[in-house]
């Protein structure tokens, strides 16, 4: 699965202006994204799964969410709901 990951923390208007889109991944059966306590995620955090653009807008269709299960300085091991 490759997607991009916006997190949606307590206040998710001001999380998604402030991080940028990081990749998702997996790796051994457990999903992960490029992203970490770096970006402000956190255990237990709820991130929104964003897919591909939309047409010819900057536009992306929510996809889905995840929860953050562990998290590294750049890297965040997530659940996808």
């Amino acid at each position: 699965m490759r997607a991009l990951i916006l997190c949606g923390l307590l206040f998710p208007a001001l999380a998604l202006a402030q991080m940028a889109p990081a990749e998702v991944f997996t790796d051994k059966g457990d999903t992960f994204t490029r992203a970490g306590t770096k970006a402000g995620l956190a255990v237990g955090s709820v991130v929104t799964i964003f897919g591909d653009k939309i047409g010819d807008t900057d536009q992306r269709r929510r996809v889905g969410s995840a929860s953050v299960m562990e998290v590294w300085e750049t890297l965040a091991r997530i659940k996808l709901d």
